[in-house]
């Protein structure tokens, strides 16, 4: 069964790969629909286009199609989902509850390859600490991430919700170097929504316009984990620090088969995403005493360094092409380096309580801008 299956997976046409959806859709549209089989959505749309008089009317369907949105579907997966800091000075012995909010806004300018999109990832993480020694800090955690993206030119949408659960590590070797780690792991599903819409010239002066939309429901997971590891430095109420450390994720994205489309759903095969990144950070803090606590407001640059997430090429083929002809294109490269900077202050109270407010920006990345807000609160018990 698995030789027959490749050897019918090798003899499926596949047309030369283009440098993008439209390019490549635009070249093998007249070959695709020259040999559409009748009786179904497809060979319609197929007989409108092979009667049109307009010229340009392969490039001006292919462009309608929005193939340049598909490689935005897990993009915001190269967030990290290291737990924030809340600690500012040592725990006692014991058990602690803590609980964060990350709200992240994404904006993507448009490539030639890729779609620009308008973006949100945010996150919901709650969960326990227990302070097993002077030295280890152990937690456990769980998540709700909510990823949403909306592309600027077709208002097409890809929604992600995943759930999962984090595991934590803290272990301050002294006073001034400190080891962090985490991994877990997260799932859910998505709701993807693609606009389609072109106009061509049928006849002379005569427009024909087509508008549908087609509808995908597929499984999504990530995997993640982190290592860094920190120098901190004091001098009367000032401190601050450098931290090294490196994170990835390994995003699935399901293979699916779109709904609707009247004749363009298309088949979309399974993706894995994988990001790896490094990063080096400066930080600085001053330390305020006041009556009921301790207030320490902070500053933050950093530097990114992608290691992975390469340009890929994705094929995809009509779902009612009888043909299984695929369309090849590229990802885009990614942007290999970058800088963040951040702002906060840090609160702690009387009776064990802590909290954190930090503000994100980051900068230098040539296509993707991203802004993000984090609060939390931690309770020792």
């Amino acid at each position: 069964m698995r030789k027959l299956l490749f050897i019918a997976i090798s003899c499926a046409p596949v047309m030369a790969q283009a440098d993008n959806g439209t390019g490549s859709l635009g070249t093998a549209l007249n070959g695709i629909c020259s040999s559409a089989a009748s009786g179904n959505a497809f060979f319609t749309r197929c007989q409108e286009f092979l009667a049109a008089s307009d010229p340009q009317a392969a490039t001006r369907i292919a462009a309608g199609q929005r193939l340049e949105e598909l490689p935005g579907q897990g993009r915001a997966s190269t967030r990290n989902q290291q737990q924030a800091e809340t600690v500012s000075e040592e725990w006692g012995k014991g058990w602690s509850a803590f609980a964060s909010a990350d709200i992240g806004r994404l904006d993507r300018s448009t490539s030639f390859n890729e779609a620009a999109f308008d973006g949100s990832a945010d996150r919901l993480t709650a969960g326990l600490n227990y302070q097993l020694n002077t030295h280890l800090l152990l937690g456990l955690a769980l998540n709700h991430t909510q990823e949403k993206l909306d592309f600027n030119q077709s208002n097409s949408r890809n929604d992600a919700s995943m759930n999962g659960a984090l595991f934590t590590a803290n272990f301050n070797a002294s006073d001034d170097v400190s080891i962090d780690a985490y991994f877990g792991h997260l799932s859910g599903s998505t709701t993807n929504v693609r606009n389609i819409n072109y106009s061509i010239e049928a006849t002379p002066g005569n427009l024909q316009s087509f508008s549908s939309q087609a509808f995908a429901s597929p499984d999504v997971s990530r995997n993640v984990l982190g290592i860094s590891g920190s120098w901190l430095w004091h001098k009367d109420a000032w401190s601050g620090g450098i931290s090294l450390g490196m994170d990835q994720s390994k995003t699935k994205l399901a293979a699916y088969s779109e709904t609707g489309g009247d004749g363009f759903g298309l088949d979309v095969p399974e993706r894995n995403i994988k990001s790896r990144t490094g990063s080096l950070n400066f930080s600085i803090a001053k330390t305020y005493s006041v009556d009921w606590g301790v207030v320490v407001p902070n500053a933050r640059l950093g530097f990114r360094k992608e290691y992975d997430n390469p340009s890929r090429q994705l094929t995809v083929q009509f779902t009612q092409d009888a043909t299984n002809t695929g369309i090849a294109f590229d990802t885009s490269d990614p942007d290999t380096s970058w800088g963040e900077v951040g702002v906060g202050v840090s609160l702690v109270m009387k009776k064990g309580h802590q909290a954190f407010f930090e503000y994100r920006q980051r900068f230098a990345h040539s296509f993707l801008q991203e802004r993000s807000l984090a609060v939390g609160w931690r309770m020792e018990f």
